[in-house]
């Protein structure tokens, strides 16, 4: 995966990874490559809002400026809106991005943060054996350990038995444990999508909710 190196120091050369002297850029460029998502061009987007969001901007920028105060705490959050104009996974993924720059210089290289696609994983059940695969199993360690986790419910699609009762089954054992979670979805009742179980738990999470829209602009808004 080709990211273009976030940092600029005097050892990178023309902000290419290329460069391998920075051990900060080394470490943020491996959680960002096993983060379950191609982010290459995420971390360069910038955000505007409305006014009529203003409070709820205000919020996620505090909650990223504090993301390992938040982390740290098990704290859960859910980000919704009223349709799919609004980029919660961009929001989301700043947020753990801000994780990664914080956590370098005492992280090991392993898993700290990840992004789920719930549609994509659960679809993944279906294939025969695919729970007793190393995919499923990988998945399965990454979803208990990692400090955050962004579970991305982006589609108003329901899951059979089978697939509400894992779904409750980690995000359970997670929050039992402790671990962050960041829900993303739309401003909907979940509890026919997700089972009512999973559903009251996410309902616990600090929500916000984003009325508007959202445009990418050259702005010093919600880098």
């Amino acid at each position: 995966m080709e990211n273009k190196c976030l940092y600029e120091c005097n050892n990178n050369y023309e902000n290419s990874i290329s460069c391998n002297r920075c051990q900060r850029w080394s470490k943020v460029k491996y959680f960002i490559d096993n983060c379950g998502i191609n982010i290459s061009n995420v971390y360069t987007d910038q955000l505007l809002y409305y006014d009529s969001d203003e409070h709820a901007y205000n919020r996620l920028r505090e909650i990223k400026n504090h993301v390992c105060e938040f982390v740290d705490k098990g704290k859960n959050l859910s980000i919704l809106s009223n349709d799919l104009s609004f980029p919660q996974k961009t929001v989301a993924i700043k947020i753990m991005l801000k994780y990664f720059d914080e956590i370098w210089a005492h992280s090991d290289y392993c898993i700290r943060g990840y992004y789920l696609n719930i549609n994509e994983w659960l679809q993944k059940m279906k294939i025969y054996n695919f729970l007793a695969s190393e995919e499923y199993k990988n998945i399965e360690v990454i979803i208990k350990n990692a400090d955050l986790i962004i579970w991305d419910c982006l589609m108003d699609f329901k899951l059979s038995e089978i697939e509400i009762r894992l779904l409750s089954i980690f995000l359970t054992n997670r929050l039992h444990n402790g671990k962050s979670n960041i829900f993303i979805g739309l401003n909907i009742d979940y509890t026919k999508y997700l089972g009512c179980l999973t559903a009251q738990r996410i309902g616990c999470f600090e929500t916000i909710k984003i009325e508007g829209d959202s445009i990418y602009e050259e702005t010093e808004e919600m880098e």
